[in-house]
């Protein structure tokens, strides 16, 4: 999985944004802002002062870099930091300095200078509990500080952080040269004079990192604050910088130095951006609460989430991709434990598969690719949980089987310029749709041969490489003993998959072929379609909706508008689905897995207008008129089938069967003068059955195929396993079938041979009881 995984490392989540970057004490701006966003004043400012040191010296000191790189400060203003920063300092309560229950360090730390630097330094070491003691030429501490900010300020503020800290402060005790701290025992000396002090020899020395420091003796010598340049807040956050570095060296006796700067290589997407002037205090200087709450509100985040924004598995989920890269490493990691972890067993096939995270994020990170592979993986090590693909891999032997199968030339073609390949959804749900089209392209070239089958994708999907490849082999062996045509894919999904399987077969969609040859007007005309119904606009306004698969097949997209349009529609964009074509929640058939999440996902996309859809996608029509919205098949409206005025029922999981089987024999007769004998159900195992809708929409939903509960009632009258409602004459029993077990609740009916289906379900795991008879135990045929 190494290939899917690697590029995780240059995922973009944990950038800081750009006025975290920019900030002197890289502060966690989105976590202070979120906090006062809240109105959580004291939450805000001990995040403020555990970043800056000296929350009112800092505040006071501060420039606003961040306002320079704000998104905003060209949408209206930037973010107005400095008064949030002051509104925080205003309505917190508690501004007291915390007490750090921490043990004594026996290492010894020098502060040369009580300026700003040498101050915030010695309060981050002696907060760590290091021994520190603070040498001042002058007899006050403060620095440059009693030049630019009034003394009130700053001296309560270095009192009330020093308040539970423990050093040695030296007044008017200068010190001449390192020999002087050397002999003294300290095991590091930050050197914070000023602009022009003593440097001690450390400006002419760089350590690993770039930054003025050296070993001398026992000792190691650093620099900070104005005698390296900093000025104002950055010597502040100089100082708090060199704490950390000494703190380090301390642990590690590696003398590294790193700048005091970060980089952020933070993307952040223009659609968020809006234009909004900053919130301006009433009062003409600083903000009351609900201003500063207001103009926190303002704050973008900055994050790089993409993933989260339009990705539909992150956003269901509340996972980031580094997150679902983790939970899938746990659970494809070989090996078998009772306590061994597998937090994405039910993750990986509740994906919808839509490449859509490899082409919204800026790191181009592959989720799907990697979830694809994970899914490979279990089915590899036969850990996939079976029962979330068992169904649509039964579906796929079906339409592969002789029932629904069919691969002709037209009669006389011994070799054909074009396949049709509807796909086995198209005709599932609707048949007339592919004898329509395929009437329309025979009209125009009379050798387009037929290839009804499913394309393999259900394998694909549930990792199944060995039934995947299988599939693709058999097709491809049907494929060159029909000349090697071109194939008309009704279905995008397909024509993705034979891109990716059988790249050397030539493709195009049957939509373009429609267009160019005239098709359409003939399978109008065929159909008995007005032309008035094919004036301009006379359907009405519709959106078009590109499924995911043809995202990047800009011959197919603008082939379907132009049918749309002959045929009466008018058209309006479908914005957001244009510019990111997202999954209808359909692929990678996570709707067992997780049917919330395929939900979730139909919904989305059909919240994005209200116009009614057009889809040229079986399975996007079918997932987005389960969800309620308008939504018509682009050959339905070509066709003028009966569903294109009126929004049918769906077909449910059995009459797909039927479909099928029905398409095929049709075919076989109109253009092969073949009659192949017919099914009869009722000669099938067991008897008619009665189920009402409420009960039909229930078993779709589980995908329950009434055959499958005829053959339960059969096993249980003919096995007497079952049992009678003391109150009425209702039975009830089970049945297993292949892994599923079946469970129903029937009663016979007056008059007429068969039964009255009342209850069904389906459990998709295995069931295994013991029977003792006679104190032999005995495995019971469930």
């Amino acid at each position: 999985m190494g290939e899917y995984t690697d590029n995780f490392d240059a995922c973009l989540q944990k950038e800081a944004p750009f006025c975290g970057a920019e900030c002197p004490f890289h502060m966690d701006v989105l976590d202070f802002v979120e906090k006062t966003r809240k109105g959580m004043w004291n939450a805000a400012f001990k995040a403020y002062r555990n970043a800056t040191g000296f929350p009112h010296i800092a505040s006071a000191l501060c420039g606003a870099p961040c306002k320079s790189v704000c998104p905003l400060a060209a949408r209206g203003g930037a973010v107005e930091m400095p008064l949030l920063e002051r509104a925080c300092l205003a309505f917190a309560k508690d501004k007291s300095a915390t007490a750090y229950n921490v043990p004594a360090k026996p290492r010894r730390v020098a502060v040369v200078g009580a300026g700003i630097s040498g101050l915030s330094c010695a309060l981050r070491l002696s907060a760590k509990k290091y021994d520190v003691e603070v040498f001042a030429r002058g007899e006050r501490v403060g620095g440059k500080l009693w030049d630019i900010l009034p003394p009130e300020i700053f001296l309560k503020d270095i009192e009330e952080q020093f308040r539970h800290e423990e050093y040695a402060l030296r007044l008017s005790s200068p010190v001449p040269d390192r020999d002087f701290l050397n002999g003294r025992g300290f095991d590091a000396v930050c050197v914070a004079t000023g602009a022009g002090g003593e440097d001690f020899g450390l400006l002419r020395a760089l350590g690993e990192g770039g930054g003025p420091c050296l070993r001398d003796g026992a000792s190691a010598w650093f620099a900070c604050g104005a005698l390296i340049g900093d000025e104002g807040a950055r010597a502040l956050a100089g100082g708090l910088h060199m704490g950390t570095v000494i703190d380090n060296f301390l642990k590690t006796d590696k003398l590294l130095y790193p700048p005091n700067a970060a980089q952020t290589r933070m993307v952040l997407d223009a659609a968020r951006l809006t234009d909004a002037p900053p919130v301006a205090p009433q009062n003409g200087g600083d903000y009351a609460e609900e201003e500063a709450k207001a103009e926190a509100r303002r704050c973008l985040k900055c994050q790089c989430d993409a993933c989260r924004l339009y990705v539909d598995l992150c956003e269901f989920t509340g996972k980031w991709p580094l997150r679902v890269r983790d939970e899938i490493a746990a659970t494809t990691l070989p090996g078998v434990s009772e306590v061994k972890a597998t937090p994405a067993k039910r993750l990986l096939s509740a994906s919808n598969l839509a490449p859509v995270c490899r082409e919204v994020c800026p790191a181009r990170i592959d989720l799907e690719g990697l979830i694809l592979e994970g899914r490979r993986s279990m089915h590899r090590q036969d850990k996939a949980p079976w029962a979330f693909h068992d169904f649509w891999l039964r579906d796929m032997d079906f339409a592969d089987g002789p029932e629904a199968a069919l691969c002709r030339a037209p009669v006389g073609a011994a070799r054909c310029a074009h396949a049709f390949f509807p796909g086995c959804r198209l005709g599932a749900g609707d048949p007339r749709l592919v004898e329509a089209a395929y009437a329309a392209l025979l009209a125009k070239r009379p050798d387009t041969a037929l290839f009804l089958r499913c394309c393999g994708a259900p394998a694909e999907w549930a990792g199944d490489e060995e039934k995947h490849a299988a599939a693709l082999a058999d097709i491809r062996a049907r494929w060159e003993k029909l000349g090697k045509p071109v194939l008309l894919f009704a279905c995008p999904s397909c024509m993705e998959v034979f891109a990716r399987g059988i790249p050397e077969a030539p493709r195009r969609s049957v939509y373009e072929a429609l267009d160019e040859w005239g098709a359409a007007d003939a399978l109008a005309d065929a159909a008995g379609v007005a032309g008035a119904a094919r004036e301009s606009g006379a359907r009405g306004e519709w959106a078009v909706f590109d499924p995911c698969a043809a995202r990047r097949d800009a011959g197919m997209k603008s082939a379907v508008r132009r049918l749309a349009a002959s045929a009466g529609c008018r058209l309006a964009p479908l914005a957001e689905q244009e510019r990111i074509a997202r999954c209808c929640g359909y692929g990678g058939q996570p709707a067992i897995a997780s049917p919330d999440f395929a939900a979730f996902v139909a919904g989305k996309r059909a919240a994005e207008s209200e116009l009614p859809y057009i889809a040229y996608c079986a399975n996007c029509r079918d997932a987005l008129r389960k969800a309620g919205k308008e939504c018509r098949h682009i050959l339905e409206i070509l066709f003028d089938a009966p569903s294109a005025t009126a929004d049918p029922r769906l077909a449910t999981v059995t009459e797909h069967r039927r479909n099928r089987a029905e398409l095929k024999r049709r075919l076989l007769a109109k253009y092969w003068n073949e009659r192949p004998a017919i099914r009869d159900e009722s000669a099938s195992e067991g008897p008619r059955l009665k189920i009402g809708e409420a009960l039909l929409a229930q078993m779709d939903e589980d995908r329950i195929l009434e055959e499958e509960l005829r053959a339960v009632v059969a096993f249980c009258e003919r096995t007497g396993r079952r049992v009678r409602d003391a109150d009425g004459d209702a039975y009830a029993g089970y049945h297993r079938i292949g892994r599923m077990s079946y469970w129903v609740e029937y009663r016979p009916l007056e008059g007429v041979e068969g039964v009255e289906l009342l209850r069904a379900y389906a459990h998709r795991m295995e069931i295994e009881l013991e029977a003792v008879w006679n104190g032999v135990k005995q495995e019971a045929d469930v």
